[in-house]
Formats: C-alpha cells, structure tokens, sequence
C-alpha cells in the first residue's frame, strides 16, 4: 500500500478526527479549480441548459456536479456511520465546517453543506441530531438565516456583496440572475435594431462573477484530503436521490431508542 493510500484510509477511519479547517480549506481548493476554469462564452443563451450543456457549458456543468457531489457525499458520510452517537458527531463536525466554509468565503459549498443539513434524509434522524450539543444546533439556525429565500435570496447575495476575494460564488444565485436578464429583456427593440443594454447587462453581470477568478487563495493542496474526497464522490456516484431517502428511512428506525418494557409486562410474561 502507498504512503498515499494508507494516509486516505487512515482519515477515513477517523473521519471526525480531520481538523475541520484542513477539510473545508481543501474543499475550497476543488470548488475554485472548477469556477477558474469557467469561460465568459459558457454563461451566454442559458448554454448549461442545453441538451449538450457538457460540450457548450462544460466548466459550468462541472461546477454544478460538484456541488451536487459534496451535498450527497455530506448526506452519505452521515447516513453511514455506524452508530446513531457517531452521526450526531457528524452532523456536529460538518456545522463546524460550514463555520470555516463561511469564513473562506466559498459560498458554493456552504450552500452544498446547508442543503445536505437540512435535506429530509438528515432531517428525519431526530435521535442523531439529539446527540449534537445546543451551542451548534444554535448556530446551525443562525445560519439557515442566511438562506432565507426572502427578497430573492436578499440575506445570501448582502454576503456576496460584502465579502472580499478571494470568493467561490454561489453558482445558484449567478445562473439565476443570467437567466433573468436573458428572458426579461428582448433580443430586438421594437425598431428591429439590436437591444444593446440587455447585452451590456449581461455582459457586466458575467463580468462581475468571473472577476472573482483573478485572485487566489494561498492555500496548499493537501492531495491526501482531495485523494478522500474524490474517491468518496466516486463511492456515492451510483446512490441516486430515491436509494438516499429510503437508506435514510431505515437508519432513522433504527437509530430509535428500544422501549424499555414496564415492571407490569414484565410480570405478565412470567405467568
């Protein structure tokens, strides 16, 4: 076995052990590779739409998938623990995590990590979540606040403003706002002449997004942690939402507590 290997499975042996901002760091690293590699051409005519959006859109779809990939893998690390005391160390460890996510400013993840939380299948495990301490389900609710979808998504986009790079943006928020200035405004003026500012729209809309990709994060790439995550993404890769949702139906009944019997069942039984 490689020095690499055994590091891997020595992290996932003790998972709730990896320091949380080593994890989210490295997370932030994947997430940035992906947005970096965005090109201005892909944002245009909703390309990630299309029914070859891997071709037209490729960096877009990846970025997409990405997320999709790390909400399931934090749902699937939960869910597969191998008592219910060990998922509520988990659920514990990623609200941690989502901590540091937000002071790196990658609200890609956090966004993944927040959907994953508070998803149905992790929802429902009311026993694993009786095992998280107060002080994080408290912030645990601070923080859905920040997802509130009021004043379309006002709380999430005042973040966005406010922070500085380097950044990972919320791909959701972006696309949203690109569909909106494409299908809001016509491609022609009644004259027929070319509508110009819902070009210059946009075009500084795409402009402001991707301005985020010119400065770093001065963050080392820790292959050991990658090396986990993405052969955990390809573990997960075949578990489809329907296969999660049951899974987690039969943890969650099995995570209850086993009834103690009364005094008087008891007696009963003897006679």
């Amino acid at each position: 076995m490689s020095d690499m290997s055994s590091a891997v499975n020595k992290m996932r042996y003790d998972f709730v052990k990896l320091d949380n901002r080593r994890l989210a760091e490295q997370i932030t690293l994947l997430d940035f590779k992906y947005f970096t590699a965005i090109q201005k051409r892909e944002c245009l005519g909703q390309s990630w739409k299309k029914k070859n959006k891997y071709e037209i859109a490729e960096n877009i779809c990846a970025l997409i998938d990405q997320f999709n990939k790390m909400s399931k893998w934090v749902q699937c690390t939960i869910l597969l623990a191998k008592n219910v005391k060990q998922r509520g160390r988990l659920i514990k460890k990623f609200i941690k995590v989502s901590n540091e996510l937000l002071s790196l400013r990658n609200f890609q993840s956090l966004c993944a990590f927040h959907g994953a939380l508070s998803s149905v299948p992790i929802h429902k495990l009311k026993h694993a979540w009786s095992y998280v301490p107060a002080k994080h389900i408290a912030r645990f609710e601070e923080m859905r606040v920040i997802f509130n979808t009021r004043n379309n998504m006002g709380n999430l986009r005042k973040l966005h403003r406010e922070a500085h790079a380097p950044l990972v943006p919320y791909t959701g928020i972006f696309l949203s706002d690109l569909v909106s200035i494409e299908e809001g405004n016509k491609k022609h003026k009644d004259d027929g002449t070319v509508n110009f500012a819902k070009l210059m729209r946009l075009s500084n809309a795409i402009d402001n997004i991707l301005l985020y990709q010119r400065t770093r994060y001065e963050i080392q790439d820790d292959m050991a942690v990658q090396s986990l995550l993405l052969e955990d993404f390809k573990i997960n890769e075949k578990l489809d939402a329907d296969y999660i949702y049951k899974f987690a139906a039969d943890v969650a009944r099995k995570d209850q507590p086993l009834k103690k019997k009364s005094m008087l069942s008891l007696f009963s039984s003897k006679q």
